[in-house]
């Protein structure tokens, strides 16, 4: 815990930190918002629409990766999953893409995540959800990063810039 600055405001490996709360969310996440996701080179977010939003969680307590459900039982997700590539845009707008993969020297496991933050049934504040049906938006998507996407990095969380910084 520090009270100074850790991340410099133009850092090419800092990230802007998305407060997933107002969407549904109960927890304040480590999250930053998605360009694109490859799984085995091939890309399961192309065909989403533009207005639904994939979001990155960054998650310490986790190795591998979690991937919504919805895209990883998806018609583009090819199995088994052996590699995966993130593409995120720093705080500068230049696209930075995060990768983990299995070697045989490293495990690296790729599970269907439930998240229901999103949906009115399964969350505990269901009235501050918004209406992702009528009102043209889309029912957010997350990948969770586990620690196979920090390795050899250091990432360092600012709560008070809103910024994930990853080097």
């Amino acid at each position: 815990m520090s009270t100074k600055r850790k991340i410099a405001p133009d850092s090419p490996f800092s990230f802007n930190m998305i407060d997933l709360r107002p969407l549904g969310d109960s927890v304040y996440h480590y999250a930053t918002r998605v360009v694109n996701v490859r799984v085995n080179g091939q890309s399961i977010t192309d065909d989403l629409p533009m207005a639904q939003p994939v979001y990155a969680i960054f998650d310490t307590g986790t190795s591998g990766c979690g991937i919504h459900d919805v895209l990883y039982f998806g018609d583009n997700m090819p199995l088994p999953a052996r590699k995966v590539e993130v593409d995120l845009e720093n705080v500068l707008g230049e696209r930075v893409t995060l990768s983990a993969k299995a070697t045989r020297k490293e495990l690296f496991v790729v599970t269907p995540s439930k998240i229901p933050w999103f949906d009115k049934k399964f969350n505990k504040n269901p009235d501050r959800i918004p209406d992702y049906t009528d009102s043209g938006r889309f029912e957010p998507r997350v990948i969770v990063l586990g620690t196979s996407f920090f390795k050899d990095r250091r990432l360092t969380i600012d709560i008070d810039d809103a910024k994930i910084q990853l080097i």
